[in-house]
């Protein structure tokens, strides 16, 4: 199978966990179905997407922007590109597979968003 065909199936699979999830709090809690299915998907898409990013802490922009000097700049720069250069050998590589993984989370989450939204507009 192709490996986002599997992320979509999977996709499909955590939004109908997460769906009777939502539904089982409903039961024993005093919470609406709806925003706890808008509140598992939203986390779900923000667990799928932490690994996705990786953001360096550089902080040249905001640098830029209190208007420091140009030649402060540009040193500033050549320390990042050698920082961001030693964290770049320093991170390991995400295998395919987790990548997909990740995608299927998101997938699962944005599939409850949707239902929610739909079932809102109701």
């Amino acid at each position: 199978m192709k490996p986002l065909l599997k992320s979509m199936i999977r996709g499909l699979i955590f939004a109908a966990v997460l769906i009777v999830s939502s539904l089982l709090i409903d039961l024993f809690s005093s919470y609406p179905f709806i925003d706890i299915l808008f509140i598992e998907g939203m986390f779900m898409v923000i667990i799928g997407g932490f690994p996705l990013f990786y953001i360096l802490p550089s902080g040249t922009f905001m640098k830029a922007l209190r208007g420091e000097g140009t030649q402060s700049a540009s040193s500033v720069h050549a320390k990042v590109d050698e920082t961001e250069d030693i964290a770049k050998r320093k991170v390991p590589k995400m295998k395919p597979d987790t990548v997909f993984v990740m995608i299927s989370f998101m997938i699962g989450g944005l599939i409850c968003i949707l239902l929610d939204i739909l079932l809102v507009l109701l």
